[in-house]
């Protein structure tokens, strides 16, 4: 589906889902997951999520695309979890600050049946939230996943079952940065 836009450009029905959307270092600088999901898909709209501090809820107009940012962590649940903090990140930790979370599968299927695009860069909560995402039927509604994989700390022994997910989800699956 295709929708004119008042700057006479197409934006296309997707919507994008942004885990882990605070702004990123790369070769080229300081980047923006959110600039980098909206130039590449140009969605209708692109919801983006992370528990980090400096996110802040929030809603408007960027590039053409309606954006929703919201500070939590999408987890298997709703309530609170605890998140290790690091400079410019957070990881899922046993001893933490206490931050808001969200059942991640239960609000994937809330949305429109439009393609709907998922990033997951949350920093090692992958290997739990996928498994999490499957067993809901949740990825049913997912067109392209992409993500970053984490190792080491990160992954908490996790990253042997990587090949297992990956065999479980049927959209196209792309490495993110």
């Amino acid at each position: 589906m295709l929708v004119p836009s008042r700057h006479g450009d197409s934006r296309r029905g997707v919507i994008v889902v942004d885990i882990g959307c605070a702004s990123y270092a790369s070769a080229d600088g300081q980047e923006d997951s959110i600039i980098t999901l909206l130039h590449r898909f140009k969605p209708l709209l692109l919801w983006g999520f992370d528990p980090y501090p400096e996110m802040r809820d929030g809603a408007g107009n960027m590039l053409g695309a309606l954006v929703m940012t919201r500070r939590a962590a999408a987890w298997t649940h709703d309530g609170k979890i605890s998140l290790a903090l690091g400079r410019n990140t957070s990881h899922v930790s046993d001893v933490g600050e206490p931050v808001a979370c969200f059942d991640l599968a239960a609000w994937l299927k809330t949305l429109p049946r439009l393609e709907t695009i998922l990033k997951l860069d949350c920093e090692g909560a992958e290997y739990v939230l996928l498994p999490h995402l499957l067993e809901q039927g949740a990825m049913k509604h997912v067109s392209r996943l992409l993500i970053e994989w984490h190792e080491g700390s990160r992954a908490n022994g996790y990253e042997t079952d990587r090949d297992e997910i990956l065999s479980r989800i049927k959209c196209p699956v792309e490495e993110w940065q």
